[in-house]
């Protein structure tokens, strides 16, 4: 640049002659250093200084743009960049402006790649999928393309379709690739848990134990091959799982979702409570905002009778992340069952502020005023919860409508309304027997609720002790 700058000021002739010509030599420098910052921004390890090539790299392509206002491959650059910066309606329009003005289909299909990133990030799925279709129709034998594509199949449960594709980019591939059977994997895994198909979990293992054949210190493929592990044949393979886990902490031991992991195992599946906290902990030491992290440890506590620690932890990862909806619910469970009604209050209307049309909050709520004697309130909320009800979800509305009667007092009718409800098969099998016998208790007939106290015991439901606890509180 500074040779080109040199040239410029040596002749006034071919400056005033050239200037196209010089136009396009300084965009050749500027291009060339974008590419070098980019390229020195990937290899850096210091995160605090990546805004700064970032930042380098966009100045050097906005002067292509400036002295070449047609150059397709810049605009297609900075659009990839602010998309790697999350800078997403940034991106989506440099993008854009790369196609429009790009003649090089190989190019042009990298760009509408980046587009359905931009697309996935902002929840458009269906774009998404277009762009990743024109991308294959311009470029039809790059592999990633058709895994892209397998992703979204994927999140959206299609994992045959998603199989099928993650396939076709494998054998598009010159030579085997231990992260595309990482990937295979994946959808085959998530295609078990679903139909809890023993052939995919099997094959899921098959896969994975590919990948470490090309890549020994592949530490996803282990701790994938823990995850497949854990839930294979209901957790009788737990061994094979912690063996996985500790082979993925060799060769990657500062990776705090490996000890997540174990410690999830212990909990979940040995039970072994004090394990569990051991590995959650060096999880959190690793990462102190993991809030998953202190969610799991807050459930662990929980399950030792410990709830002040339970607390604790469940507002560490509030900390971590005010928007962690599992550590809202995992606490206001906690303040429920010690009748801590204005901090449960106080943290439902938090997950109002999150998410304002979250089922949960409204439910909980009116459970909560209904625990108060507040009925009015109690009403309100089984009403808003209502209406956020699946259409086909008929046994909730009903079930939220019997309460409803109760709640108005109308014990006779509210009885008669819950006996006649007709539950999935998902449901808690003792959930009519528990609510019969809240309206006893709401009755004072505490000879009633104690017979519905004993058919859930029968039952073997969950729901037996929490009607116990109504039964003698009651006056």
């Amino acid at each position: 640049l500074g040779k080109v700058k040199g040239l410029e000021n040596r002749s006034a002739f071919l400056a005033a002659k050239c200037d196209q010509g010089f136009n396009r030599l300084y965009a050749f420098g500027y291009l060339a250093l974008a590419l070098l910052y980019d390229r020195q921004r990937l290899l850096e390890s210091d995160d605090q200084k990546t805004p700064d090539l970032f930042n380098k790299a966009i100045a050097n392509i906005n002067q292509v743009i400036q002295l070449t206002p047609d150059d397709a491959q810049a605009y297609g650059m900075l659009g990839h960049i602010y998309l790697q910066q999350g800078k997403y309606p940034e991106a989506r329009e440099q993008l854009e402006n790369a196609i429009a003005r790009e003649t090089n289909e190989v190019s042009k299909a990298w760009d509408y790649a980046g587009i359905a990133w931009v697309y996935l990030r902002i929840g458009r799925t269906a774009d998404a999928i277009d762009s990743l279709n024109r991308a294959i129709k311009l470029q039809p034998d790059i592999p990633v393309y058709y895994s892209s594509l397998a992703l979204i199949h994927k999140n959206q449960g299609n994992f045959d379709e998603a199989i099928k594709l993650e396939k076709e980019a494998i054998a598009l591939q010159h030579e085997s690739n231990a992260s595309s059977y990482w990937s295979l994997a994946t959808h085959y895994f998530a295609r078990a848990r679903q139909k809890n198909s023993e052939a995919d979990y099997e094959e899921a293992i098959k896969l994975l134990n590919k990948a470490i054949g090309i890549n020994r210190s592949y530490s996803r493929a282990y701790m994938l091959l823990g995850h497949v592990y854990k839930f294979y044949k209901g957790g009788a393979e737990a061994d094979k799982a912690l063996a996985n886990y500790e082979e993925a902490a060799k060769y990657d031991p500062k990776e705090p979702a490996i000890y997540f992991h174990i410690g999830d195992l212990y909990f979940a599946v040995k039970h072994n409570d004090e394990a569990a906290i051991k590995y959650l902990k060096e999880a959190i030491k690793l990462n102190p905002d993991y809030a998953q992290a202190y969610v799991e440890l807050g459930q662990v506590y929980r399950h030792k009778h410990d709830d002040a620690e339970a607390t604790k932890q469940l507002l560490e990862a509030i900390r971590s992340d005010g928007k962690y909806l599992d550590a809202y619910v995992a606490l206001i469970d906690i303040y429920k069952s010690q009748k801590n009604y204005a901090e449960a209050i106080k943290c439902l209307n938090r997950v109002l502020e999150i998410a304002p049309q979250e089922f949960y909050a409204y439910k909980e709520l009116a459970k909560v005023y209904e625990a108060q004697h507040k009925s009015e309130d109690a009403i309100r909320y089984y009403q808003q919860a209502i209406t956020l009800l699946k259409p086909e979800d008929t046994f909730g509305r009903d079930l939220y409508l019997c309460r409803v009667e109760r709640l108005r007092g109308h014990y006779a009718d509210a009885i008669g309304c819950f006996q006649s409800l007709k539950p999935l098969s998902s449901e808690d099998p003792g959930q009519q027997a528990y609510d019969i016998g809240l309206t006893y208790v709401a009755s004072k007939n505490k000879k009633a609720a104690l017979a519905q106290y004993e058919q859930l015991k029968q039952l073997k439901s969950s729901l037996a002790e929490d009607l116990l606890g109504q039964i003698k509180d009651m006056k």
